[in-house]
């Protein structure tokens, strides 16, 4: 990611079309303002354009945004490549810079015949693409930081923390919502859990309030019961929904199976010694 906001702070003034792309959830969005404030049109307005809107682009100075471009229709497209170009004989500092984001394959989709390869080589003049936050582990700690900062701030909650223990945990998730999921679970967890020291348990917790419907869980535990007892008796649930099989239930919990497996002995042992 430093290589990713080296480049965007080097293309930022110069360019005059820029693909940026991504999974789902990795911060499209967020370089496209930041390309947009660097830019030669970071005096002007910041647009976005859906498929309705691609019949007219903006005719003064401005970035346009345009997310899942890879789901516009091909006469949505044409009139696209045909603003852009357009757009490319202004002046510097005059036109559009206009910024196209996608999830998808778009040298697929040309080869499938959906997706229009003038516009492809109208927009990659200049090219991002932003890696999933399962290839960037080491992030995870600055960027769960950063986030629960940013929502103590927001919602007016005292400064918290996350333990050594609850930052190895995220580290260990898959995270197939990439930034997006690590924000809403760092927000779960900073108002379910009080103190201002945010553990292993509260994370657990956030998780399980944001499992998707239909995942395996546990009956509810009893008003008195620990915390501990609570999580294992969900653990062990999920387990038996998966006929024992450690590598399915990880994947139904959202962590993975070497995580699972240092869940399950922590608070086996934690059982052990209450009893």
């Amino acid at each position: 990611m430093q290589a990713v906001w080296a480049a965007v702070t080097r293309l930022a003034p110069h360019a005059r079309a820029t693909l940026v792309s991504g999974e789902t959830g990795t911060g499209k969005s967020t370089v496209a303002r930041a390309l947009h404030r660097l830019g030669p049109q970071r005096g002007g307005a910041f647009v976005t354009v859906t498929g309705a809107d691609a019949w007219a682009l903006p005719g003064s100075a401005a970035t346009v945004f345009v997310p899942g471009v890879g789901d516009l229709s091909l006469d949505a497209q044409a009139a696209l490549a045909r603003g852009l170009g357009e757009a490319a004989q202004a002046p510097a500092g005059e036109g559009l810079h206009v910024i196209a984001a996608t999830d998808g394959d778009l040298q697929g989709a040309i080869a499938a015949g959906r997706f229009r390869a003038d516009l492809y080589y109208r927009l990659a003049v200049f090219e991002l693409h932003l890696p999933p936050l399962r290839e960037r582990v080491d992030d995870i700690p600055d960027l769960a930081a950063a986030f629960l900062r940013e929502t103590c701030a927001r919602l007016g909650l005292p400064h918290k923390q996350f333990t050594a223990g609850a930052t190895r945990l995220l580290q260990d998730l898959p995270w197939p919502g990439n930034l997006r999921e690590l924000r809403n679970v760092v927000e779960r967890a900073s108002v379910l859990w009080d103190g201002d020291v945010l553990a292993e348990p509260a994370v657990r917790a956030a998780l399980t309030l944001g499992a998707p419907a239909g995942a395996p869980s546990a009956r509810p535990a009893a008003p008195s019961a620990r915390l501990d007892d609570a999580q294992l008796q969900h653990v062990r649930a999920v387990l038996t929904a998966a006929g024992g099989n450690k590598t399915t239930a990880a994947a139904h919990l959202g962590v993975s199976r070497r995580a699972l497996y240092r869940v399950l002995d922590r608070l086996e042992r934690a059982a052990i010694g209450r009893s």
